[in-house]
């Protein structure tokens, strides 16, 4: 992709207002842009008929909620990308690679953020700091219990040892945890163990799930794997909700299995459900990611990410499940 202009569109929240003035002379200097709003994800047909006859195409996650076969085969000028994202499950990487149509992430923008929350929810469930506020103001009965637990000697167990799980285990070292992961690879650690999968199940005071999402793949923790756990233990989730059979979780919360789950968004189950007693569950509406520090690094990364698809030097490329 050298030695010409490719026509370019990029999607964001507030259009070009999203970037700064020195990042907007830097697009327009390299790319023949165009600049669409998209505070609410758009349906198929008014982002195809918006992002028709670019070769570059840049969104975030809130333009268009998934970039189906179908979505992919109606932009036929589509040579390149690029998404304001780390995961890519609600993209077919698959049939892109079939058209050869390039795909590009951020795969670092978010990682402290995302790695920041998790261990705040920990710590949020383990000291039931969430229930305070509502027994101050007088909202949930004096009955409902706000002792906590210490961090110190219980097991954490990480589901995912990229990136923001190495970071995770990194942060929560000094509070004299044992730390433990499990992942497809086996990595090398300075502050986790390798553990199998059934075994960290077993044995974690904290379990997070961590893991890469692959697109229509099966939860990983469903009623079997909820099973297993260690009784009273605190299952926090800040990678994709449907890594977990929230079914299931409410059966297991409500047989004591699980003491408390937290998920950074806010899955239907979980919001119908009037059984379920106050503080057992905590949804985060899928902020984890949603920092000052992250959103600069994340547009910088991005306007970087779509200049370089347009000077013929493109980076992070995703070629296959896991990259």
């Amino acid at each position: 992709m050298q030695n010409q202009r490719y026509k370019t569109v990029i999607f964001s929240a507030l259009g070009e207002k999203s970037f700064t003035e020195e990042q907007v002379i830097r697009l327009k200097k390299h790319c023949d842009v165009s600049f669409f709003e998209s505070i609410k994800s758009m349906d198929k047909e008014t982002f195809i008929k918006k992002a028709s006859g670019f070769d570059i195409v840049a969104v975030t996650r809130r333009s268009i909620k998934d970039v189906d076969k179908e979505l992919i085969d109606r932009l036929t000028a589509l040579k390149h990308l690029i998404v304001y994202s780390t995961g890519y499950e609600w993209i077919d990487l698959d049939y892109l690679n079939q058209k050869n149509i390039l795909l590009s992430n951020l795969p670092e923008y978010c990682t402290r953020s995302v790695a920041e929350h998790t261990v705040g929810l920990i710590l949020v469930l383990a000291t039931r700091l969430h229930l305070t506020m509502d027994y101050a103001r007088g909202v949930i009965s004096e009955h409902v219990s706000l002792r906590g637990f210490e961090l110190k000697d219980k097991t954490v167990g990480i589901m995912g040892l990229g990136r923001i799980g190495h970071l995770i285990a990194k942060l929560l070292a000094p509070f004299e945890m044992h730390i433990q992961y499990y992942d497809i690879q086996q990595r090398e650690s300075q502050f986790a163990v390798y553990t199998p999968f059934e075994d960290l199940l077993k044995t974690s005071d904290y379990i997070v799930v961590m893991a890469n999402k692959i697109r229509n793949a099966p939860p990983l923790l469903t009623d079997k794997e909820l099973s297993m756990v260690k009784m009273n233990c605190f299952i926090i989730n800040t990678a994709r909700a449907d890594h977990v059979d929230h079914i299931a979780m409410i059966k297991a919360i409500k047989e004591k299995k699980v003491y408390g789950y937290a998920v950074d968004d806010t899955p239907e189950e979980l919001l119908v459900d009037p059984t379920l007693e106050p503080g057992r569950v905590i949804m985060t509406a899928h902020t984890a990611w949603y920092t000052t520090e992250a959103i600069k690094k994340g547009t910088e990364d991005w306007v970087d990410c779509i200049i370089a698809a347009s000077t013929g030097q493109p980076r992070n490329i995703i070629r296959k499940w896991g990259d």
